[in-house]
């Protein structure tokens, strides 16, 4: 029987990170065979949200969640099973924290605080062979259903969407996966892009010539398994990747912010505003996720009457 323990970041009454840790290492010595790390969600109805409502606990900020997780997978042997790095509770019913029901977000954070750390890159990125050893044939597979993914797809791909399809239907886990994404950037046979809080990918041309040469191991049934789930989520990956915002800092000591509106490759729209902080920048990026659609219009009725 195989023992799969699950750790709640945010408790209340959990004074600091190291509370949480402490945990996570316990789990890790006791030798269970597998781990979910979720985030604490207040939801209606319960005696959590009364006690939340009283404001005797407040929950995780993003930053926070991401410090909790990057430092408890540092922790975890090798060979336990990472079965979840995060959770939504059902957006009818969430209270807090609201960033929480956008998983992919979650996710591709992760990803790229991952990318950043360099414990992370030497021990899972790269394939060192103290991280998660794979067979070659199995990771010859995800490598070909992430290139077929993104041959299937018009615009720059957010990693939380493939990343869903194969943790979800159990082929493997969170860091084999990032084995192979790393292994195919380091091939050139996918491209990244990143904004400040999000990574996205697009097939090269090199890529979609590996596909059509080597892809026969992929078979038909998960090519249309692929193909049924980039359809039955398409409306949320038509959210994950039409509005792109991103900022940078600029030479006069101010902030460019910078938003884009897809449809596919095509830009419907893009605007630039030159703010005085960081955090007005942020907050621009952030606000164009929910008031795209408003500003465009806006635009069209008043620039073309």
């Amino acid at each position: 029987m195989n023992v799969v323990t699950h750790v709640i970041a945010g408790l209340p009454g959990e004074k600091k990170k190291e509370n949480f840790i402490d945990t996570v290492r316990y789990v890790a010595d006791i030798g269970s065979d597998g781990i979910k790390l979720r985030l604490l969600h207040v939801l209606k109805g319960t005696d959590l949200a009364l006690d939340y409502e009283k404001k005797m606990f407040r929950t995780l900020t993003p930053d926070e969640y991401l410090d909790y997780i990057t430092e408890a997978l540092s922790i975890l042997p090798p060979d336990m099973v990472i079965h979840r790095v995060t959770g939504d509770g059902p957006k009818d019913l969430l209270i807090a924290p609201l960033w929480s029901a956008n998983k992919r977000m979650v996710l591709n954070s992760l990803h790229k605080k991952m990318k950043q750390n360099i414990f992370f890159r030497g021990n899972f990125i790269t394939g060192n062979k103290e991280g998660f050893a794979m067979p070659n044939g199995s990771i010859t597979i995800y490598k070909l259903i992430i290139l077929y993914t993104l041959s299937k797809v018009d615009s720059p791909l957010p990693p939380g969407v493939i990343s869903d399809y194969i943790t979800d239907r159990g082929y493997t886990n969170y860091f084999n996966l990032q084995n192979a994404f790393g292994e195919l950037l380091e091939a050139d046979l996918i491209k990244e892009d990143s904004t400040y809080h999000l990574t996205y990918y697009t097939l090269t041309e090199a890529g979609a010539e590996t596909l059509e040469l080597f892809g026969a191991p992929l078979s038909r049934e998960i090519r249309d398994e692929i193909n049924h789930y980039l359809e039955e989520h398409k409306f949320e990956i038509i959210d994950d990747t039409s509005l792109v915002s991103d900022y940078h800092a600029t030479n006069d000591g101010t902030y460019l912010a910078t938003c884009t509106l897809r449809d596919g490759n095509h830009v419907l729209m893009r605007l630039s505003l030159d703010v005085a902080t960081e955090a007005d920048a942020i907050k621009v990026c952030e606000n164009w996720q929910s008031k795209s659609d408003i500003l465009y219009q806006t635009a069209m009725q008043n620039l073309l009457s």
